[in-house]
């Protein structure tokens, strides 16, 4: 993944307008459902990049850990999802240009959805995630778009 010449404004939009983390939880839950479980971890190291790196979309830290996180059901890409947004600074190496394929993907069954859950919602959220709506909980309180 990378970014369009228009992401500025996305970005900006996304970080006003939390509403729109439901909708990102609800495409990676379904990206699982539909066989597509290998775009999931692509999808959020970019995301975690662009928040905990580039610094561009710091709403999104607390859905990176606490929502997101659990949308991947590979207990190894989890660990590796984990690792990665506790030590941001291997966020910085450059990705490849493609994504990873099925073939690539260790896609081995995780052991529950609550488990996996649970595990994502032990991680400390950082200080810039404190105090700000978190995905899930959102009560849509923010201007739609």
């Amino acid at each position: 993944l990378e970014r369009t010449h228009q992401f500025a404004d996305r970005f900006k939009n996304l970080n006003q307008k939390w509403h729109n983390f439901l909708r990102i939880t609800r495409i990676l839950k379904f990206l699982g459902e539909v066989d597509f479980e290998y775009l999931k971890l692509p999808f959020l190291k970019f995301f975690a990049r662009e928040a905990l790196v580039f610094r561009t979309l710091t709403s999104i830290i607390g859905s990176l850990r606490n929502y997101w996180a659990g949308t991947l059901k590979s207990d190894e890409e989890l660990r590796q999802y984990i690792s990665l947004l506790n030590d941001p600074a291997r966020l910085q190496e450059p990705s490849p240009k493609k994504l990873c394929t099925k073939e690539d993907s260790n896609s081995k069954p995780a052991q529950a959805a609550l488990e996996t859950t649970t595990t994502a919602a032990k991680l400390e959220p950082s200080e810039e995630g404190k105090g700000t709506s978190t995905g899930a909980d959102d009560s849509g309180s923010q201007e739609q778009s």
